[in-house]
């Protein structure tokens, strides 16, 4: 299993690197459910399946305010301009490379599937026979940024 300390680490690096930003880890917000983004505002989910030798998935959780700013800092435009297809490719791009990161930290041989977006992240949760291995809580520009570590029992969360 990867450590809480190594996948902050590893989202750390990411986002400082795409974005300049750096992010810290919270406490569990009060009434948030480990699988439940409700508790961000304006939640938006990026996931992206490893299917090899471990088989789950890595979730991002955000908000559309943090998306918006992240898709206006990587794109180069004003925040006023950023249109709902740079929001999700903005997220597209980290959630592809948290996941990388954090597939190289697994047990291997496994692939990275391709990443997708939606702004009904409730349907993220919902997967048999599969369990939340880790759930890190955190905070970027004041907006929620959590990574959500989903395991499979076998190649259910990676067929797409």
């Amino acid at each position: 299993m990867v450590s809480r300390d190594e996948i902050v680490e590893v989202t750390d690096n990411v986002v400082h690197t795409l974005l300049g930003w750096g992010l810290a880890p919270v406490a569990k917000p009060s009434g948030a459910s480990l699988s439940d983004p409700r508790s961000i505002r304006d939640p938006l989910a990026g996931r992206v399946p490893i299917a090899g030798e471990w088989n789950g998935a890595v979730l991002l959780y955000t908000s559309g305010r943090f998306a918006k700013e992240a898709a206006s800092k990587m794109l180069a435009m004003p925040p006023e301009k950023v249109a709902a297809a740079d929001l999700e490719d903005a997220l597209l791009e980290l959630t592809n490379m948290v996941g990388g990161n954090i597939k190289s930290l697994l047990p291997g041989p496994s692939v990275l599937g391709l990443p997708s977006v939606t702004m009904r992240p409730d349907v993220l949760t919902c997967v048999d026979r599969t369990r939340v291995e880790n759930h890190i809580f955190m905070q970027c520009n004041g907006e929620a940024f959590n990574v959500v570590i989903w395991q499979g029992e076998d190649e259910t969360l990676s067929a797409e």
